[in-house]
């Protein structure tokens, strides 16, 4: 009688025990995995067959597991920070440095409206911000998607997304007018974004 298939089959048996046992150490050295993380979703986002919510990678990433930049590294370029953090920047500064041609500056105070949330992480750095249900459906179709971002949630704009400085092929930074006084807006193209839970 050939043994192999039991053999295999006590071989994955094994793996997946030991990946039990040992899984907070592998968290802790950056990898995620899949098959324990409930709360995370990664789907294709390019796929146009996928609902919106699968097209769209729910992370748990929040400000739970980012610190506010401190007082001592306010004004600082966002490339002399460590990853981990988070901070603000006007939308004309976030602007110039999506298309490169300009440093930001972090604060630790989102001053006004104009100010938008940027997230360091390992990987990349992050633009925080809120964007229609409309807008939320065109992500991951298989092409670039125009955006229209809030810094702050406002009429509609409620879906609070973060896109990679690394996916954004275009961005322009503009004005609004509105009943309770003028918005800043970035408008960005982009084939990546992630739904925030926080």
């Amino acid at each position: 009688m050939d043994k192999s298939p039991y053999i295999i089959l006590i071989g994955i048996a094994t793996f997946l025990v030991l990946v039990f046992i040992f899984r907070k150490n592998i968290k802790k050295a950056g990898f995620k995995i899949l098959f324990f993380e409930g709360s995370i979703e990664t789907h294709d986002i390019l796929s146009a067959q996928a609902p919106i919510s699968s097209r769209v990678q729910k992370i748990t990433w929040g400000r739970e597991n980012l610190r506010l930049i401190n007082e001592i590294e306010t004004g600082k370029s966002i490339k002399d920070l460590p990853p981990g953090i988070y901070g603000y920047d006007h939308a004309s500064c976030v602007d110039s440095a999506l298309k490169g041609n300009g440093k930001m500056d972090l604060t630790n105070l989102q001053k006004t409206n104009w100010y938008f949330e940027i997230r360091k992480t390992a990987n990349d750095n992050f633009l925080v911000g809120y964007i229609s249900k409309d807008a939320l459906s065109k992500i991951g179709r298989g092409k670039s998607a125009d955006l229209n971002i809030f810094a702050k949630p406002w009429n509609e704009f409620k879906n609070k997304i973060a896109v990679p400085f690394s996916a954004v092929t275009n961005s322009s930074a503009r004005t609004i007018d509105t009943h309770g006084g003028d918005i800043r807006i970035l408008e960005i193209v982009t084939k990546r974004a992630e739904l925030l839970s926080s």
